[in-house]
Order: structure tokens, then C-alpha cells, then sequence
């Protein structure tokens, strides 16, 4: 039943994409491009995996195994600076929580019984964090009083390249850091609205977690 319990988890997640504070779907995002130079503000965040949900909270089900996700809380702050000289100033901090309710007949093997902590490892490790996107901490999961388990889901970053330069072309913005570092993720520029958000793959049996930036101009 663990394959049932992770698809579900990681379905959720990627259903749960696009949730702001206000509770607003904003993905999928394209890279569209656009003219980036000036002051930009974060106002907010939006998930960028698909499919993408209208809502915020989520359920599904496989067989007798069910997965409840809760609405994503979400702490964005910062700005960023892209001068017509092709030069670059960030300072960013996002931080997002979550978490999965899972019923008494997703922790079966084969009829043998397993551990919240058991599946907050295998959550863990099948999970893929795409470059440019925020931190995943370990997943953690404590019982419920229905037998099932309680798993909470966090992502943090905190923008390490403060200033440097850039080139935008094409929907995809590369940023040069001073230590020569290279970070590539697409860009979305609609009237005073700009997306950042990291370039993501998808391969079977795993999900990406990338959320991007929602930036208005200053």
C-alpha cells in the first residue's frame, strides 16, 4: 500500500499548486518573457507542478487509501532590481507549510502493519526539488488518533544572490551571482505583474516541488 500512500501524497501536493493567501489559483505559468528591467516587489508565491487544483484543499483516494491535504500557508517577502545594464540586486525569503492527512489503510504492506515515521522517510526521499526552487525539510508525520498519520511538509529559502548579472531571453532568466555562480529559471512579465519560477522536469514516479515568485513593479 506504500506506492498508493506516496502517489497520493505527492498527487495531492501537485493538485494543492497555485495557492496564494488569499486562497487564489494562479498556475500554470508560461514563460512568456518579457521586458524585466525595473523595481519589482514579492507580493506572493505560486506552485508551478502539474496539474493544478482550483482549490486549496485537497482529497483523493486510491482503493481505501485516503490522502487530505490542507492549504498551503505561505510567508513571502523581498524585492529585486534589474537595471538596463544587464546588472542585478535580489532580497528574498519564502517559506511554505502544509499538511497530509492520511487514513488507517494507507500504512499496510502486504497486510503488515507500518509507521508514520516510515512514511515520512519514503515521502522524503521520493520527493525532487528542482534547482532554483526552495529548500524541502525532511517530512514529518505523528499518528492520529483514527490510526492513520498526520504529515506536515515544509519548503524555506533565503536568496543567497543578492546582486550580480543577469540576461533575460526568451522566457528564461539566467542570474550570475559575484561568486560566478549561475542560477536558469523562466520569467513571465504581464503588465505589472512579473513570475519567476524554477525550469522543472518530470520523470515517472516522482514529483517536482517548484514554486515561484509572484513580484508586482514598483
Amino acid at each position: 500500500m506504500w506506492g498508493n500512500a506516496l502517489v497520493l501524497a505527492w498527487v495531492a501536493m501537485c493538485l494543492a499548486c497555485g495557492a496564494s493567501p488569499s486562497g487564489a489559483t494562479t498556475c500554470p505559468v508560461t514563460a512568456c518573457g518579457g521586458n524585466i528591467v525595473g523595481s519589482w516587489k514579492v507580493v506572493s508565491a505560486t506552485r508551478v507542478a502539474s496539474p493544478c487544483g482550483e482549490g486549496t484543499s485537497v482529497q483523493s483516494d486510491m482503493g481505501d487509501c485516503t490522502a487530505v491535504l490542507s492549504e498551503p500557508l505561505l510567508d513571502v517577502s523581498g524585492s529585486a532590481t534589474f537595471n538596463a545594464d544587464g546588472t542585478f540586486t535580489s532580497d528574498s525569503s519564502f517559506a511554505v507549510s502544509m499538511t497530509l492527512v492520511f487514513g488507517a489503510a494507507c500504512l499496510s504492506t502486504n497486510g503488515v502493519a507500518e509507521t508514520c515515521a516510515q512514511l515520512a522517510s519514503m515521502m522524503t526521499a521520493s520527493a525532487i526539488v528542482p534547482p532554483g526552487s526552495p529548500t524541502l525539510s525532511p517530512v514529518t508525520c505523528t499518528a492520529t488518533a483514527a490510526a492513520g498519520c498526520l504529515c506536515a511538509v515544509s519548503q524555506t529559502e533565503s536568496s543567497a544572490m543578492g546582486s550580480g548579472t543577469y540576461e533575460a531571453l526568451a522566457g528564461t532568466l539566467t542570474q550570475t551571482g559575484a561568486n560566478g555562480t549561475s542560477d536558469h529559471r523562466s520569467y513571465c512579465v504581464q503588465g505589472s505583474t512579473l513570475n519567476i519560477f524554477p525550469q522543472l522536469s518530470m520523470s515517472m514516479g516522482t514529483t517536482t516541488l517548484g514554486w515561484g515568485y509572484v513580484y508586482t513593479k514598483e
